[in-house]
């Protein structure tokens, strides 16, 4: 395959595609990939032959196989129902790899809503980050400022050193130390100490006066699956503690309250789920 692939290569002045193929760096001669012949190249040229070898890969069973695992343990589960795997691997092969209709059999499937699937992902440091902007309305002025706080959670963008890319399994990226930068990372995003990056105050707009019933209206926003019995209890004694600290309920500090019980919520294990 090697010997196939010599003369593709890139021009940046070629174009928006920078792909060349160069026949004077080919290297002509019979060549054989999985046990059978690649054509010659005549008139095509010896571009032909990684031309058939990407062709045949795209129709071996393998690669349907493999694709197929990969989007079931992307959208479904680390360890995904064999059927489901089964399924979008058949539709790959009987679609000519249509992606749109492997991820329509994969989410269609009975088994996508399995028990043993339901809200088993976990978010990659990325999707962390991105979805906590989302979910509180931020404002970003300085997008640097995101790409460095992904890169402190350990996934740098467009710098994996693995060619296999960062994984998407929870044994990947959850542990005691990443999930303290996850705090970390909420409470600084809450309380305005990410540089470029802020809040807006109409994200509070609308909340209940009762301060009893704020958590719970943060939660909705926050997490809109809902959230866990040991969640809502932190919740509640963040707001009773600092009602003993301010000496009466009506003391409290509205504003400081709201952006602590938000930052716990970016730092909740649901909001970690995909």
């Amino acid at each position: 395959m090697a010997r196939a692939f010599t003369g593709w290569t890139i021009d940046r002045s070629a174009g928006p595609d920078w792909f060349v193929f160069r026949e004077d760096m080919h290297e002509s001669g019979l060549k054989q990939l999985m046990g059978r012949d690649l054509p010659l190249g005549r008139r095509e040229g010896g571009i032909i032959e990684g031309e058939t070898i990407i062709k045949r890969l795209a129709r071996h069973k393998n690669t349907s196989e493999f694709i197929a695992r990969k989007l079931c343990r992307r959208l479904v589960a680390d360890d995904p129902p064999k059927a489901v795997v089964q399924k979008a691997a058949a539709v790959f092969r009987r679609t000519g790899g249509d992606i749109r209709a492997v991820v329509q059999a994969i989410v269609t499937h009975p088994d996508f809503f399995s028990e043993a699937a339901w809200q088993t992902k976990f978010k990659t440091p990325f999707e962390f980050v991105i979805s906590a902007l989302r979910a509180t309305n931020a404002r970003i002025d300085e997008p640097r400022s995101v790409v460095k706080a992904i890169a402190d959670l350990g996934q740098p963008v467009y710098n994996c050193e693995d060619p296999t890319g960062y994984s998407d399994a929870a044994e990947a990226w959850r542990d005691p130390g990443v999930m303290a930068l996850r705090w970390s990372f909420a409470m600084r995003l809450v309380e305005g100490r990410i540089k470029g990056v802020s809040i807006p105050a109409a994200f509070y707009d609308g909340l209940p006066q009762d301060l009893l019933k704020v958590p719970e209206a943060l939660a909705r926003r926050i997490l809109p699956q809902g959230m866990g019995r040991e969640t809502s209890r932190v919740l509640e004694r963040v707001l009773f503690r600092e009602a003993r600290k301010a000496g009466a309920p009506e003391k409290i500090n509205r504003e400081r309250l709201c952006r602590m019980l938000v930052g716990i919520l970016l730092g909740s294990p649901e909001f970690q789920q995909q």
